[in-house]
């Protein structure tokens, strides 16, 4: 008897056990394959339909990585609705899964068609659900060289077709939108900068979708002005995006008041043209950024020029990162002007792969450098 007691309360441990650590265990699910399979319908039956309830994230594939060949077509062309299958299969999936906060899509083929999973999408961010986007190109991720941003053009892109939609619910529940895309039309540009639908947004990372070549405006009032205050925006990163102008992000960073962290990685185009140096003492003047906007948190900068450099250098930040820069680049920066990044107490100089000797070179001439005003201390806070 005694026995027998100890067993029971050995299951009733175990279910209060399990009934604490379930959620836990199925908050997270990668779904980065191809959902038409053996594995995929396991992971269906066992995980997906007995846990949705609890599962949080969510990163998967919206189609193949390639065209199918059709039994019925062995020999033939590739068949290109495999991709139709896998969204549909996700949208069942996202059904299921009814509290997912997080979603990450991943796309190989640019005009795949995403109202299946559009469909599932905004019921999730309508109420309030789902707060979190990303939408990511495969190709992009791994060779954006290799695009051309013409073809794309000429058909329909299924991420920007959700990209509108969302844009039209008028829903303003997402807090992060990450977007990854072979490129942007000109009126989901302009929804992106001042749509109420992205008002709440505190994170935004923008990679490659912005081109020069379709959303350029030469007019610098016009440029600037499209942009509407974020007053939530807390972190922003602009990756491999042509239109993104050194000399504007300043502009920028102050329209955004509680703007902590940026990013700005391999950005501008070759057309850009390299402003006339700024009046020693600049950062004195009553309208210099830093006295209008806190200094930012951290300040990442990677793959620019020296110019750039020195046109970036008016944002004050206490943590500047910068990477894949040459050294002698930021060096020479930070000789011309004295003043450059207000309020900084770190400056991080990643190296290239084999520029290790000017590094220490660079490192040398900091130690040594003592009347320049944005030494460690922070001369200008």
């Amino acid at each position: 008897m005694r026995l027998l007691s100890r067993h029971c309360d050995f299951l009733r441990t175990n279910k209060s056990m399990k009934a604490l650590v379930e959620p836990y265990l199925f908050e997270e699910v990668n779904l980065t394959y191809s959902l038409n399979t053996e594995y995929g319908d396991c992971v269906q039956r066992h995980v997906i339909k007995p846990q949705g309830q609890h599962i949080r994230v969510i990163r998967a594939y919206l189609d193949s990585g390639s065209p199918a060949i059709s039994l019925d077509n062995i020999g033939g062309e590739p068949e290109p609705y495999r991709h139709l299958v896998q969204a549909s299969l996700l949208a069942e999936i996202l059904a299921a899964c009814p509290n997912v906060h997080s979603l990450g899509l991943y796309y190989h083929h640019w005009d795949i068609d995403f109202t299946p999973v559009t469909e599932k999408i905004l019921p999730l961010i309508e109420n309030g659900t789902l707060t979190a986007l990303g939408i990511y190109s495969v190709p992009i991720m791994l060779s954006p060289l290799t695009w051309s941003v013409f073809y794309v053009n000429g058909g329909t892109s299924g991420p920007i077709q959700l990209l509108n939609e969302i844009t039209a619910s008028g829903i303003s529940n997402l807090k992060a939108f990450d977007f990854v895309a072979e490129w942007m039309p000109r009126e989901t540009y302009a929804a992106l900068q001042a749509s109420p639908t992205f008002a709440h947004l505190t994170s935004l990372s923008v990679r490659y979708a912005f081109r020069h070549v379709l959303l350029w405006v030469n007019d610098t009032a016009k440029r600037l002005s499209a942009w509407a205050p974020r007053t939530r925006l807390t972190r922003l990163q602009l990756i491999n995006c042509q239109t993104v102008y050194a000399p504007d992000i300043p502009v920028i960073v102050g329209i955004f008041d509680a703007l902590e962290e940026l990013i700005v990685s391999t950005c501008g185009h070759g057309d850009d043209v390299i402003p006339s140096r700024r009046s020693t003492g600049w950062s004195t003047y009553p309208d210099a950024l830093w006295k209008r906007k806190a200094a930012l948190r951290e300040f990442g900068i990677e793959h620019m020029s020296q110019w750039e450099i020195l046109a970036l250098g008016v944002i004050p930040a206490l943590t500047v990162i910068c990477a894949n820069v040459r050294p002698d680049s930021m060096l020479r920066a930070l000789e011309e002007d004295g003043e450059l990044f207000p309020g900084m107490k770190v400056l991080r100089v990643l190296p290239r792969k084999g520029l290790e000797i000017e590094m220490t070179k660079m490192e040398v001439w900091i130690r040594n450098i003592t009347d320049l005003k944005i030494r460690m201390k922070g001369g200008w806070i």
